[in-house]
């Protein structure tokens, strides 16, 4: 069994969980470099562990949880269903009730990248999948992919001890060469925030924001740390 790591205390708050971390595992230090040390430091113990194991081909990062909310306005739901052949980066229903999710990570044996497996259920029929990749390339230095064709920049940082992605262009990946898309088609500006709650859970905020025509999309959930057997 992995070995336990409890997270020091500031002012009374609990700054970790107690936070699963591998015994001996070597550290995965991408995200932090992209962070720079001194924001990287400022993220919660357990925030720092889930984003810096390093995995191997036979690794799987697994989080289980639950879709809090979701609430997709009308040209929101338009977009997410027009988005479907291009990988169904978005979620196609809004939903008040929580419903069961899961996130599985894993690793490309180049390690130039790693895969983003998102599972919700849904209240009618099969669960929606959604699959990405974030390579570790771009001139951000990060860059989520959807399909084989869709995809984005991404620039990463620190707020108020939460991990922030945010979307800067979007790309089409057409015969291996990137086509930016101009600012008039994109789908808007995407935002992640990453929230540790504590006991090993994490917040998990997403928004869609259009400059012309608002929220188009907001998503909330939290999620668990699988205890190591």
């Amino acid at each position: 069994m992995g070995s336990i790591a409890i997270a020091p205390v500031l002012n009374g708050e609990i700054l970790g969980s107690p936070v699963r971390k591998r015994r001996g595992a070597p550290e995965d230090a991408r995200y932090r470099t992209l962070l720079g040390e001194h924001a990287w430091q400022r993220l919660p113990l357990a925030t720092r562990n889930r984003f810096s194991h390093a995995l191997t081909r036979r690794d799987a990062e697994v989080y289980r949880g639950t879709i809090e909310e979701t609430q997709l306005s009308g040209l929101g739901k338009v977009l997410a269903l027009c988005l479907l052949p291009f990988g169904q980066p978005l979620p196609v229903e809004s939903c008040k009730d929580a419903i069961s999710a899961m996130v599985c990570i894993t690793e490309c044996s180049n390690r130039s990248a790693q895969v983003w497996t998102r599972s919700y259920c849904r209240e009618n029929g099969f669960p929606q999948v959604i699959a990405s990749q974030k390579r570790f390339a771009g001139p951000t230095g990060l860059e989520e992919q959807v399909g084989h064709f869709f995809g984005m920049t991404l620039r990463v940082s620190e707020e108020n001890r939460a991990l922030v992605f945010q979307s800067c262009d979007y790309f089409l990946n057409v015969f291996g060469m990137k086509l930016r898309l101009p600012r008039w088609m994109s789908p808007g500006a995407l935002r992640v925030e990453h929230r540790d709650i504590g006991n090993g859970a994490f917040e998990f905020i997403l928004r869609l924001h259009h400059r012309y025509f608002g929220e188009l999309l907001f998503q909330r959930a939290v999620f668990h740390d699988m205890k190591e057997g």
